[in-house]
């Protein structure tokens, strides 16, 4: 049967731009008898918008405490809540075309296709040019949510987006979808511009986005080298540095011009493939962070993970029994000292999410509590006190209980 409901989604998280978004998309809705989301993390900082767009369903989303970004969590609220048969993402700020919805969409309502992308046009010289400008019908790696849709069966197959990532789970998405034999199609009609903020924006997009490409790497061994063939920037400027790096380093121990060479070589080569960029120092930088975020997701990669709860207690005998009983039930342990922070720091790195702390004293918590902030740290503060307290220890089954409670708090909060 033909998919028939429609439902677009944007995102946002302190972005007023949307305002502009929601103005292009409301006749469009209207024609199509679509639907409009905001999954808004805002807090209720945009709720001026909220209130002059009633024709929009608007819901707040709180982040996990522990996550920088919640973009693939928010995406898949907003799928979930949607719906619809077919899907459409709208980024933010975000400036459609007049026909845009009708345009994307129809190749899914006519079953022609599952999930299609338009261009994204940015609207002033940057670091960005046109993604997507293919002509209709052809097959694209590269398919970021700000223009794209899908339809529910296709989203539903793979399981949705990958809550792993900050960045990068639209194109992780649209690599598992062709693990399952869904290609992206382009959409050339379904045009979307695209003001990709200042310079500190762009930077910031650009170190996200190399995580995210470092990431979809990690994940995607089968497909690694496709990706990187089409998205060789990261991989080219990884080169680059490391030959800046050793050029420095040869200048002072050779002292011969000779060893610029390979520099030099791969600088030409790079200006002269991107001769027609309006903004060369603009990509060169965007580039230059984009390879080092790479580089370092892959770096931090070789990090082993550690448990992501720890206990604090007094009573060594009993909080081995309560690690223990946390292993069985499903949320290994681990247990530490609060006084040493370098530890502490390590198991954070390693993805440590929750500190319980059992029986401390209301000064010690309070303590705890400001540098576990700074580590986007969750502190459960309450002391346990029956726990700490039985008079003979605790037997097994009064461990597994506990170790159960503890389970749900790391569960309702997201760690």
């Amino acid at each position: 049967m033909l998919p028939t409901s429609i439902a677009v989604v944007l995102l946002s998280k302190d972005e007023p731009s949307i305002a502009v978004s929601l103005d292009l998309l409301r006749p469009q809705c209207e024609r199509l008898n679509a639907r409009c989301f905001v999954i808004d993390a805002s807090e209720g900082r945009m709720d001026s918008i909220r209130v002059a767009n009633p024709w929009v369903t608007w819901i707040d989303y709180v982040k996990p405490f522990w996550r920088k970004s919640s973009i693939p969590h928010q995406r898949n609220v907003g799928v979930q809540l949607a719906g619809a048969d077919i899907i459409a993402f709208c980024d933010a700020g975000g400036e459609p075309a007049h026909d845009w919805l009708e345009n994307l969409t129809a190749p899914l309502l006519e079953g022609t296709y599952q999930y299609v992308c338009g261009p994204i046009v940015p609207s002033m010289p940057g670091s960005f040019e046109t993604f997507n400008p293919s002509p209709t019908g052809t097959v694209t790696i590269n398919a970021p949510t700000a223009n794209v849709a899908f339809t529910r069966a296709a989203f539903n197959q793979v399981g949705g987006f990958d809550e792993r990532y900050n960045y990068g789970s639209d194109n992780d998405l649209l690599l598992r979808l062709r693990n399952e034999g869904i290609e992206c199609f382009v959409i050339r009609e379904a045009a979307m511009d695209m003001p990709w903020g200042d310079i500190g924006l762009n930077l910031r997009r650009a170190w996200r986005w190399g995580r995210g490409a470092g990431r979809i790497v990690r994940y995607h061994p089968a497909q690694r080298w496709t990706w990187l063939r089409v998205h060789p920037a990261t991989l080219f400027w990884s080169v680059m540095i490391v030959v800046m790096v050793a050029t420095m380093a040869a200048l002072f121990s050779v002292q011969s011009p000779w060893v610029l060479l390979p520099g030099m070589f791969l600088t030409l080569f790079w200006i002269t493939k991107n001769r027609k960029t309006p903004r060369l120092d603009r990509v060169a930088i965007d580039h230059v962070i984009q390879a080092l975020a790479f580089d370092f997701e892959l770096a931090s990669s070789l990090v082993p993970r550690g448990p992501r709860i720890a206990l604090v207690g007094d009573t060594a005998s009993d909080v081995a029994a309560l690690q223990e009983a946390c292993c069985e039930v499903g949320n290994p342990t681990t247990v530490i000292s609060i006084r040493n922070i370098v530890r502490l720091v390590w198991l954070r790195c390693r993805g440590l999410r929750l500190l319980v702390l059992m029986g401390q004293p209301t000064s010690r918590v309070r303590y705890v509590s400001v540098v576990c902030a700074c580590l986007r740290i969750a502190v459960h503060s309450e002391p346990l006190p029956d726990f700490l307290a039985h008079p003979s220890g605790v037997n097994a089954t009064e461990s597994l209980q506990w170790a159960r409670k503890i389970n749900g708090i790391a569960l309702q909060m997201h760690a």
